[in-house]
């Protein structure tokens, strides 16, 4: 929908902000919600909406990605606002992650040969735009995140290619 001047945009608008708002109206933990910049797209006879939303967050126990993704999966936003489960997207602005480095304790997944994910944690800049973002995500990567399984490696590799050397020496 491009004219952010017509009724039907308003109209649009004034449901998308209402609905997102209610999805963030708990007061002990955020304040001040705004919807702006909303955008609408028709995809596959549904609305899709991409929106940012800006509100401060109070309390250090809440992810706003988590509480916005359950609320999606629920089927509602509100009472009346249906939205199609698992249809959940999620971006901050105007923030970044850096320093990744594994979560204490998830490189011993590695080294016992389990496998799988391991959880890394990285450092959020600028610090103050990172209340209630998340800081941490999954990675198979344990030879990046993990300095003693990359030592490991190297060193059976070196071990290895010592141990085939030497046999093709003797021959």
């Amino acid at each position: 929908m491009e004219n952010s001047s017509s009724e039907q945009y308003m109209k649009l608008m004034e449901t998308v902000s209402k609905a997102l708002r209610s999805v963030f109206n708990n007061s002990e933990k955020y304040y001040d919600v705004k919807v702006s910049d909303a955008k609408f797209y028709n995809n596959e006879g549904l609305v899709q909406v991409k929106a940012i939303l800006c509100l401060i967050v109070k309390a250090d126990d809440v992810y706003i990605e988590d509480v916005f993704t359950a609320k999606v999966k629920s089927g509602k936003l509100d009472e009346t606002f249906l939205v199609k489960i698992d249809s959940a997207e999620f971006e901050a602005i105007d923030v970044g992650f850096e320093d990744w480095k594994a979560k204490e304790g998830e490189c011993t997944k590695c080294n016992e040969g389990g496998g799988g994910e391991i959880v890394i944690e990285g450092t959020c800049t600028p610090k103050k735009n990172c209340k209630g973002l998340k800081n941490t995500k999954m990675s198979k990567d344990c030879v990046e995140y993990c300095s003693a399984v990359a030592a490991t490696i190297t060193v059976s590799f070196f071990i290895l290619a010592l141990g085939i050397l030497l046999s093709f020496s003797f021959q």
